[in-house]
């Protein structure tokens, strides 16, 4: 439920709000109103027929009046509390309504401000120009179909490879040593010595103590 809002206090319940609320307040009392009044039914009952059994036909059938009196306010109070609910669910359903339709208007505003962003000559002309791009595209593809040859179209597809190796890193050498052309060739170790600088042939060197 909606209501006012107040500087200087809490939000003030709305004509709507009270009104409901007023019919809330009348429906407890006309539930209260039966139930005193099913209760003077069933008693002014109970009165009548002990009566009956003491023999006293007039007060008997003076009860059984009060009791006809009472169910026909008992009746006009249910008719009555059947009023008062069925105004409280209408005012209900009213109110569903009103929600319900404020929800429509405001989704309507938000179309028609999609709409006005996306207006239908635009989308119209978007269309057109995206359907010629694709013919000049077209176009332009058997074109180039009619001029370039098998042989041009081998010559394009070994430049794109050519390209490819060109843009790929190289990969490092790794600095290994240099194989020799030819087999090493095996040194006799008395011959070495003999040609070590500083030594005569046949004579020997001396080992250090």
């Amino acid at each position: 439920m909606g209501g006012n809002t107040s500087k200087n206090g809490p939000p003030q319940p709305s004509a709507r709000d009270r009104a409901i609320l007023d019919l809330k307040h009348q429906q407890d009392e006309l539930n209260i109103s039966r139930k005193r009044i099913q209760k003077v039914i069933d008693r002014e009952m109970e009165m009548a027929k002990a009566l009956i059994k003491q023999g006293k036909r007039k007060q008997a059938m003076l009860s059984l009046k009060k009791k006809k009196h009472q169910e026909q306010m008992l009746e006009r109070v249910t008719q009555m509390l059947m009023n008062v609910e069925d105004l409280i669910n209408s005012i209900d359903f009213a109110q569903r309504e009103l929600e319900v339709f404020e929800a429509l208007k405001e989704g309507k505003s938000v179309l028609q401000a999609l709409n006005n962003e996306m207006k239908i000559e635009d989308v119209e002309k978007l269309m057109d120009d995206t359907r010629d791009a694709m013919d000049y595209q077209d176009e332009v593809s058997r074109a180039m179909e009619q001029v370039i040859t098998a042989e041009d179209e081998a010559d394009i597809e070994k430049e794109l490879e050519e390209m490819l190796a060109a843009g790929k890193p190289a990969v490092a050498e790794a600095d290994f040593p240099k194989v020799p052309d030819e087999m090493p060739q095996a040194v006799d170790s008395k011959q070495s010595l003999e040609n070590t600088p500083g030594t005569e042939k046949g004579e020997k060197q001396a080992v250090p103590a």
